[in-house]
């Protein structure tokens, strides 16, 4: 698989309700392999609207660096600012259940520009007021 994509793969986690969800390849990744992570997210028409439609680019990365000082963190999907602000998007119909959603994959390593050395991190990812557990991952 090539990272980062933004489909659903066998590895995606699943999600009914708003929120964000991800799920890393494994506890350890050796050198020269990536560190995979596979999240979901699904929003609500609140915060559909509060992000105008570009929830990608309100969920944050963020790995603590345990051995050595460092934080890396970064939007899953960053957009040029070449243009002023998006317009909103159409109004949503009055309706509650109003639910969007998708998938990403990322390699933290290339993503976070992780230093190419040993290392224990621990894992937060954001969206909004939504958040992951920490989860713990080691580069070998």
């Amino acid at each position: 698989m090539r990272f980062p994509s933004f489909e659903e793969v066998p590895m995606s986690p699943h999600l009914d309700q708003p929120g964000i969800k991800v799920l890393l390849g494994a506890a350890s990744f050796k050198a020269n392999e990536p560190a995979a992570l596979y999240g979901a997210y699904v929003a609500d028409g609140a915060f559909y609207d509060k992000c105008r439609g570009e929830e990608e680019t309100w969920i944050m990365v963020t790995a603590i660096a345990r051995d050595m000082p460092g934080v890396s963190s970064m939007a899953v999907l960053t957009k040029p600012n070449l243009a002023p602000i998006a317009p909103p998007p159409p109004p949503l119909p009055d309706d509650p259940s109003f639910r969007q959603g998708g998938f990403f994959n990322l390699d933290l390593r290339q993503h976070l520009q992780l230093p190419d050395q040993p290392s224990r991190y621990w894992l937060i990812v954001s969206m909004g007021d939504y958040k992951t557990d920490i989860l713990s991952f080691e580069l070998k």
